[in-house]
C-alpha cells in the first residue's frame, strides 16, 4: 500500500469518504480495495455502452448511405416539384430518364417535357393534386431533352416541406418498351385520341393499314380528319356521323362495328373496329380504338354471297329438275326413313309428301314385302359404301312395276354414310320388250329346230335312195353320175342345216365342247376327205402342209373339223373354177398358225371389217353363184374363240384372193396314243335284226330297203304301240327309233320297250332331226343307248351295226 501511486491513493481515499457518508449507519464500513473493484466495473460497463452507440452510429450512416444509393440508382425515376412545378429535387434515374444532367434538371418545369397533346391533361392532374392532396397515377408520354419520346407512368404523391409549402413527389417508371412491344405485336390497328379527337399515341399496324411510314406521323394529328367518314366525292359528313366521336361523347364503349376508313392517298378500305372511352376521375377524357382491315373478309364474304347465290340458282334449276324428271327421286336416312321424295316419287307410289316424309318403305308400300325389299337393298348399299344398280319391282298406283335404281350412299362433311340418295327410271316396257325378245328368240330356236327336223326327214330317204342306188352297183354312167350327184348336194344341204342351228346355239351358249387330244395331221386329213371332192369339182389345184413333227390341239374335235372345213368351204365356193387353195400350218411360238389362202375374188375393204358378222356376205347376183347362207364365218369365228384361239382376214380387194389365218394355242400330248378307229368291214353277218320305227314312210321304207340290201333282217314300225306289239313277234337286237314320233314320241317309247321282258338288251337308237343338246341327253336318260341325227350316211350305220355285232359275239 506505501508504494501506490499519490493518485490512486486519492482515488481511494476519496472513494471511502463517500461510501462512508452513504452507508446506513447500520451497514459496516467497506474497504477501499471493494470500492476500487466497483468502480472499475462501472468503467468497463461505460466503455461497453459507447461501443454500442459508436456500432449504432456506423449502421445508421450505412443505411443511410444505401437508401441514397437505392434512391439514386432505382429503376424507377423519383422527382419532386413545387408548388409551381418546378423540379426541386430529383435522382439520377430521374434525371437519365429525362435525358439530362441533375444539376441542370432542377428547377426547370415539368411541364416542358411533356408532349404537348398531353399538357393539358397534365395540367388538370398536377393542380388536382395540389388542391385535394390525394394520391393518383396516370400514363403518358414525355420528350425527352434529346428529342426522344417515352411512354410513361406516373404516380403522384402530395407531401410538405418545413415551409409548409405544398411539393408533389412524382414516381416515373418508364413502360414504353412494354406498350411498345404490345402495340408492336398486334396485327390490329390501334390508337388513342384525347377528347378533342388528337393522336395521342398509335401503333405500327394502325400507320400501316392508313398509309403512313411511321406513327410518329399521326401523333398530334386531328384523327377526325384523318378518319372521318366522307362522300365518293371527297365532301365530310357532319362530325356526330363518327361513331368513335360518339363513344368520347357518350362514354359508351363500341364493339365490332364496320366502318369505311381513308388512307393517306385518299383510297379507302373497310374496317371492323371497337372502341373504348377512357376516364379520369369520372370525366372522359378520350377514347381507345382498335381495328382490323376486313378488305379480304368482305371480298370472302361477297365471294360466299355469290357462292350462296349460285348454290341457291343451282338449287333451284335441280328443283325444277328434281320436280319435272319422269324418274323418283329420293333420299332415305340412315334409319331407313325418306328424307327427301320428288313429285315422280309421290305419282308412283300414289301418296302425298305428308304421308311419305318420315317413313319407311315398310310403312310407306301397302304390300309389306316390297317395302322390306326396298329397304333391304338400301341397307346393303350403306353397308357397302359402294353405288349399286339394283332391278326392284314395286306394286305402284299403276299396278306392277319393275324399276332399275341406282342407288349411291349419302355422306356427311366428314365421310360417313348416313343414308342413300337413288334415282328410279321405269324399265317395266324394257323388260317387256325384252322378254318379248327371248320369247321370240324361243320361237326362232323352235322354229330353226322345226326347220331341220322337216329338212332333215325328206335328205333321209334321198339320201338312202342314193345308197340304195350305190349297193345295186349299176354301170350306167348316168345313174352313177345322178347318184354321186344326189350324194354330194345331200351333204352340201346337211351342212347347212348344221352351220344354222350352231349359230343359234352358240348364241344361246348351247353348245358345249367335248374337248381331247386332237392330232393336227390327223384332223387335216379329216377334213381333207371332205373338201378334196368339192375342190374337185370345180377344178381347184389343193395344196396341203402341215408340221413334220406331231402337234396336239386340245379341243372338241367335232368343232375344230368343223371350222378347217368351213375356211376351205369358203375358199373353194369363192374362187373361179381352176384355182388355187393352200392349207399351211406351222408352229408360231405356243399355238399353232393355220392360214388358207386362195386366188379367188378377194375382199372389199368396206367387206373387211364385217366378214365375220352373221349373215354377212358380198353383194349377190341374181345367180348367186357362190351360194350358202353367210354364217360359215361367223360360226369359225366363234368356236375358234371358244377354244382360246383368234382368227383374222385379210385380203389386198377384189380379185386378189383372200387370206384366213387361224391361231389355235398347242396341248399337252396325250400319255396314251388314241386307239385307231376300225375301218369298215363291211356288211355284218346275215341275221341281224333291225327294227325301224319312224312315222315318215318314206324315211322308213328307204330306210328298210337300204339295210335289207346290207344283209339285215328288217322290220317296220309307224308308232310307238306299233313297236311295242313287234317287239314279243320280231325279237329284234337293234331298235331305229325316231324321237319325234306322232302320239306316242319316242323318249316314252324307249322306256317302254326297256320296260318290256325283251327289251333289257335291245340296243336302241335314236334318230331325229332335232340334233340340240337337250335331245340327246333326253334320250340317253329314256334308255336309248346311241343318238344321231338324221341323214345319217350308210357308213356311219354300217359302222354303228358292226360295233354292235362286234359287243354281242365277245
Amino acid at each position: 500500500m506505501e508504494n501506490e501511486p499519490d493518485g490512486q491513493n486519492l482515488l481511494r481515499t476519496e472513494a471511502e469518504s463517500q461510501l462512508a457518508l452513504a452507508r446506513p449507519p447500520e451497514e459496516p464500513v467497506r474497504s477501499a480495495e471493494e470500492l476500487l473493484h466497483e468502480l472499475q466495473v462501472h468503467q468497463i460497463e461505460l466503455e461497453m455502452q459507447n461501443d454500442e452507440l459508436r456500432r449504432a452510429q456506423i449502421a445508421m450512416e450505412e443505411s443511410r448511405d444505401r437508401y441514397v444509393d437505392l434512391y439514386e440508382f432505382a429503376p424507377v425515376g423519383y422527382l419532386t416539384l413545387n408548388n409551381a412545378g418546378l423540379i426541386a429535387e430529383a435522382n439520377l434515374t430521374g434525371a437519365k430518364l429525362l435525358g439530362m444532367e441533375r444539376r441542370k434538371l432542377l428547377y426547370r418545369r415539368f411541364e416542358h417535357f411533356v408532349v404537348p397533346q398531353d399538357r393539358e391533361r397534365w395540367n388538370r392532374l398536377f393542380m388536382g393534386l395540389i388542391k385535394h392532396d390525394r394520391q393518383q397515377n396516370c400514363e403518358m408520354e414525355l420528350r425527352r431533352d434529346d428529342g426522344a419520346f417515352i411512354h410513361v407512368r406516373l404516380d403522384f404523391l402530395r407531401g410538405a416541406s418545413d415551409a409548409d409549402t405544398p411539393l408533389v413527389r412524382i414516381a416515373i417508371t418508364d413502360i414504353s418498351e412494354r406498350i411498345g412491344l404490345l402495340l408492336e405485336s398486334t396485327a390490329e390497328g390501334i390508337y388513342a385520341i384525347d377528347d378533342n379527337g388528337c393522336c395521342i399515341i398509335a401503333n405500327p399496324a394502325c400507320a400501316r393499314f392508313l398509309g403512313y411510314a411511321s406513327p410518329r406521323e399521326l401523333i398530334g394529328r386531328d384523327m377526325h380528319r384523318l378518319m372521318h367518314y366522307r362522300h365518293q366525292d371527297g365532301r365530310d359528313y357532319p362530325a356526330d356521323a363518327c361513331p368513335v366521336d360518339q363513344v368520347v361523347r357518350s362514354g359508351k364503349p363500341l364493339h365490332r362495328c364496320e366502318d369505311l376508313f381513308w388512307r393517306a392517298d385518299g383510297s379507302s378500305f373497310p374496317v371492323e373496329l371497337s372502341a373504348s372511352p377512357m376516364r379520369h376521375e369520372n370525366a372522359i377524357i378520350g377514347a381507345v380504338v382498335s381495328f382490323v382491315d376486313i378488305t379480304e373478309r368482305k371480298r370472302s364474304k361477297q365471294a360466299l354471297r355469290n357462292a350462296l347465290e349460285d348454290l341457291r340458282e343451282k338449287e333451284a334449276l335441280l328443283r325444277i329438275i328434281t320436280d319435272n324428271t319422269p324418274d323418283p327421286i329420293y333420299v332415305m336416312g340412315i334409319d331407313s326413313r325418306a328424307l327427301m321424295v320428288n313429285p315422280a316419287t309421290l305419282r308412283v307410289i300414289g301418296k302425298t309428301e305428308q304421308e311419305v316424309l318420315g317413313k319407311t318403305d315398310a310403312e310407306i308400300f301397302d304390300d309389306p314385302a316390297v317395302g322390306q325389299a326396298l329397304m333391304e337393298n338400301d341397307r346393303r348399299v350403306m353397308e357397302s359404301g359402294v353405288s349399286q344398280a339394283i332391278e326392284e319391282t314395286v306394286i305402284s298406283s299403276q299396278g306392277t312395276r319393275t324399276f332399275l335404281s341406282i342407288k349411291t350412299p349419302y355422306r356427311d362433311a366428314g365421310g360417313k354414310v348416313i343414308g342413300i340418295v337413288g334415282i328410279s327410271h321405269d324399265i317395266t316396257e324394257r323388260k317387256e320388250a325384252e322378254q318379248a325378245m327371248y320369247d321370240a328368240n324361243q320361237r326362232k330356236d323352235e322354229f330353226l329346230s322345226m326347220l331341220a327336223h322337216e329338212l332333215r326327214n325328206p335328205l333321209v330317204p334321198i339320201r338312202n335312195a342314193a345308197h340304195v342306188l350305190g349297193l345295186l352297183e349299176l354301170e350306167e354312167p348316168k345313174i352313177k353320175w345322178a347318184r354321186e350327184l344326189i350324194e354330194r348336194q345331200v351333204t352340201h344341204l346337211t351342212r347347212m342345216v348344221d352351220d344354222l342351228l350352231d349359230v343359234s346355239r352358240i348364241a344361246r351358249g348351247k353348245i358345249v365342247l367335248q374337248k381331247e387330244a386332237v392330232g393336227l395331221a390327223a384332223l387335216v386329213e379329216q377334213v381333207m376327205e371332205s373338201a378334196r371332192p368339192l375342190a374337185e369339182s370345180k377344178g381347184h389345184q389343193l395344196t396341203v402342209r402341215v408340221p413334220g413333227q406331231a402337234v396336239w390341239l386340245e379341243g372338241d374335235p367335232v368343232r375344230l373339223t368343223q371350222v378347217l372345213f368351213n375356211l376351205l368351204d369358203n375358199a373353194i365356193k369363192y374362187t373361179p373354177e381352176g384355182g388355187q387353195i393352200e392349207l399351211d400350218a406351222r408352229m408360231a411360238g405356243r399355238e399353232i398358225e393355220i392360214g388358207v389362202r386362195d386366188n379367188g375374188a378377194g375382199i372389199p375393204p368396206g367387206l373387211l371389217p364385217r366378214v365375220f358378222d352373221l349373215f354377212q356376205q358380198d353383194q349377190r347376183t341374181l345367180d348367186r353363184a357362190q351360194g350358202g347362207l353367210g354364217i360359215g364365218l361367223t360360226l369359225v369365228q366363234r368356236l375358234v374363240g371358244m377354244h382360246g384361239g383368234r382368227v383374222e382376214a385379210h385380203s389386198k380387194g377384189p380379185g386378189q384372193g383372200s387370206t384366213f389365218t387361224v391361231w389355235l394355242p398347242v396341248g399337252p400330248a396325250p400319255s396314251e396314243p388314241p386307239a385307231h378307229e376300225a375301218r369298215d368291214t363291211g356288211s355284218p353277218a346275215a341275221g341281224l335284226r333291225v327294227l325301224v320305227v319312224d312315222d315318215d314312210h318314206a324315211v322308213a321304207d328307204s330306210t328298210a330297203v337300204l339295210l335289207d340290201l346290207e344283209g339285215y333282217g328288217v322290220r317296220i314300225a309307224h308308232d310307238g304301240h306299233e313297236a311295242l306289239a313287234l317287239i314279243p313277234e320280231f325279237r329284234p337286237q337293234v331298235v331305229l327309233l325316231d324321237i319325234g314320233l306322232k302320239g306316242m314320241n319316242g323318249f316314252e317309247t324307249a322306256k317302254r320297250l326297256r320296260a318290256l321282258p325283251e327289251g333289257r338288251d335291245l340296243y336302241l337308237v335314236a334318230l331325229t332331226g332335232y340334233g340340240d343338246a337337250e335331245s340327246k341327253a333326253r334320250a340317253l336318260s329314256s334308255g336309248c343307248d346311241h343318238f344321231l341325227v338324221k341323214p345319217v350316211g350308210g357308213s356311219a350305220l354300217r359302222k354303228l351295226l358292226a360295233e354292235n355285232m362286234q359287243n354281242r359275239s365277245k
